[in-house]
């Protein structure tokens, strides 16, 4: 497990692979979801990131507080969406450095780009 804090920085410098409970379990499906996100606004507002990853800034605040609640909000790349992560249950399972930027484009010319809707599935759902 990890501090909020501690993955709030780590996702502002990387593109991370996590690991966390659902917080809201689906019928048929693992407890578990597993997500490739970031907080590298850098990465995210470049052209790439907008053409590529799709990113948009959020459009509304919260109407709770997602800290009080052990939540961080972050731009899940297969969804191209902000999701929130569950900080309780939250597992790093590698990080790729955004820094530079060709790190992260490089990989993910290689191992996201070409995916399937199916494959990105699976790779939630595991």
């Amino acid at each position: 497990m990890i501090a909020a804090s501690t993955l709030s920085t780590t996702l502002n410098e990387n593109v991370v692979e996590l690991k966390f409970h659902r917080r809201r379990p689906k019928l048929n499906l693992t407890p578990w979801r597993r997500m490739l996100c970031t907080l590298d606004f850098n990465l995210l507002n470049s052209e790439k990131g907008i053409n590529m990853l799709h990113f948009k800034s959020p459009s509304s605040t919260s109407v709770y507080s997602p800290q009080q609640k052990g939540l961080i909000a972050v731009w899940d790349i297969l969804v191209q969406d902000w999701r929130m992560v569950n900080t309780e249950s939250c597992h790093i399972i590698s990080t790729i450095s955004t820094n530079p930027p060709e790190t992260f484009w490089d990989y993910f010319n290689v191992s996201i780009a070409s995916m399937s809707s199916a494959q990105k599935a699976a790779f939630i759902s595991v």
